[in-house]
């Protein structure tokens, strides 16, 4: 199961994986193992897509960077920006003003989004179905994503972790034992790559 049964319904989701459990590749794809890559989906889709980080990550060095400026005659395409950690809220606020039609994805997103959402994301969040915007927050563990943004998740991608979704056990109304059964079955498949969706029915 895949998140791009998800995609297209300015959805809220949230990925979890170690290092080295394929997320990137998820995302990007890669010809030499035949996938295609979430990216790629949304882009044959018309629409765009952005990577936001908080520096020049090297996995996404073959992707061209977009100046905050920039962001408000970007028609298509993939690009990725990078600001400081303090930089994020503005850019964020940015973003909302500007982008439209659009795959956000937040790269490394405990950086950032520390003990709650900030309010420029909960902007964001909440105008992603007037400006068909798709979100996606990338962690390594569920207990580096804030307390409060799970009860905003529509789907949530797992990949191996170092700990258990029992960390946020308590932010996860209804949907914690569907959560927890796909973290078992996705910690006990012998591919490092293997991976779950759960739909969080919010």
């Amino acid at each position: 199961m895949s998140l791009q049964l998800a995609q297209n319904f300015n959805s809220i989701c949230a990925i979890f994986g170690k290092r080295g459990t394929g997320k990137t590749l998820y995302l990007k794809g890669d010809r030499s193992l035949n996938l295609k890559g979430f990216i790629k989906t949304y882009l044959g889709k018309a629409m765009k897509v952005l990577i936001v980080d908080t520096f020049d990550h090297p996995s996404y060095r073959d992707i061209p960077q977009i100046r905050p400026e920039q962001l408000s005659k970007w028609k298509s395409g993939c690009y990725r920006i990078f600001v400081r950690a303090d930089q994020m809220p503005a850019l964020c606020a940015l973003i909302s003003e500007t982008v439209w039609n659009c795959l956000i994805v937040f790269e490394d997103a405990h950086k950032h989004q520390y003990n709650r959402i900030d309010r420029s994301v909960m902007r964001l969040m909440g105008d992603s179905k007037q400006k068909n915007v798709d979100i996606i927050f990338m962690y390594h563990n569920f207990g580096l994503a804030p307390k409060d943004l799970y009860r905003y998740l529509d789907y949530i991608e797992i990949f191996k972790t170092k700990d258990s979704p029992e960390v946020r056990k308590d932010e996860m109304p209804g949907y914690y034992d569907e959560l927890k059964s796909a973290w078992e079955e996705v910690m006990s498949n012998k591919s490092p790559y293997f991976h779950k969706l759960v739909n969080t029915n919010l």
